[in-house]
């Protein structure tokens, strides 16, 4: 029988060097903060710093794609001020459930937040955190005090009650660590922005013409092919981008109850040519397509044409409603 060198257990602190040498590259604005290791019990969330050094995380599983990404990051750019050097830190995470989210320049849409190259954001290549603290259909906060849960909940539901509810939590922990800590009132929050009321994914359309199924996409380089779907709202933004193959970028166009968009609800990435078209032209940065904007709810069909993608085949995900 041939003797086998039993390997030696890895100590705590080995284990988070290897979390941070391994997720370094998933990280963006920050160091890695945490990481799951596997232990004999299950997987365990680790935070990469000594105890007494760790500040309180508030981690949002977010989808790119969600209007409610923007409001979390319009709250965060709010609670910079508020909460300045308090001994917390918010971090956002993505599953890289999209290809452009692995392209850097697809982040610049977040510049107008000032507080945005602050947020340490880590892109979850395996979906590990969202399979242990995540859901399914909607995003998920939670919180990280001195290494123990203390906080989790979904945020989609009427957002403005669960912004209240967050920062609520964010006293309670904070006053765990300083329990005389001197903090802003709280108050609550009236959301007028967008906020999503519906996600149209691909077995939500009607399509027409030759397409690709991919897992969570459809993919078509067929100027015949088409997506039909009934909308009722104020806003609808493409989620989509080029494939890898594509040479160029590719033109679509859309129209609603079979007519070209209206000027006074075109989003910002739809406009006119010169044959009266409403066109957005799909490339591999960007990623999000603001399609309709109105000032009030309206209702009709959009169909989305993609005549004009021969040799330039688009990826489609999803779409959302607000």
């Amino acid at each position: 029988m041939a003797l086998r060198k039993k390997e030696k257990p890895l100590s705590i602190e080995e284990i988070r060097q290897k979390i941070k040498k391994d997720s370094a590259a998933h990280w963006l604005h920050s160091e890695p903060l945490f990481g799951l290791a596997a232990f004999p019990e299950g997987p365990k969330l680790l935070t990469l710093s000594e105890a007494d050094e760790t500040p309180l995380f508030v981690v949002f599983l977010l989808d790119a794609g969600d209007y409610l990404t923007d409001r979390v990051i319009e709250a965060l750019n709010l609670w910079k001020d508020r909460y300045r050097k308090l001994g917390w830190k918010p971090v956002v995470v993505f599953q890289q459930k999209y290809l452009f989210l692995k392209n850097a320049k697809f982040y610049e849409r977040f510049k107008s937040f000032p507080v945005f190259p602050t947020i340490p954001i880590y892109l979850d290549p395996f979906g590990d955190l969202y399979e242990k603290y995540g859901s399914q259909s909607e995003p998920v906060v939670f919180f990280l005090n001195q290494g123990e849960l203390t906080y989790s909940a979904p945020i989609s539901n009427d957002f403005g009650v669960r912004l209240s509810e967050i920062e609520n939590q964010l006293h309670q922990n904070l006053r765990q660590r300083d329990p005389g800590l001197p903090l802003p009132l709280l108050y609550e929050y009236e959301i007028d922005a967008p906020c999503d009321t519906r996600t149209f994914r691909i077995n939500d359309v009607t399509r027409a013409g030759q397409w690709i199924d991919g897992q969570n996409s459809l993919v078509t380089d067929d100027p015949h092919a088409t997506l039909t779907f009934g909308f009722e709202g104020k806003c609808l933004r493409l989620i989509a981008t080029l494939h890898p193959q594509a040479r160029e970028n590719a033109r679509i166009h859309v129209t609603f109850d079979d007519q070209p968009v209206h000027l006074s609800i075109q989003g910002a990435q739809l406009h006119p040519n010169d044959k009266g078209q409403s066109i957005v032209e799909i490339n591999r940065n960007t990623g999000i397509y603001e399609i309709i904007q109105s000032n009030e709810p309206i209702r009709g069909i959009v169909r989305i044409h993609f005549h004009l993608v021969i040799e330039t085949p688009v990826i489609f995900y999803e779409l959302r409603q607000a």
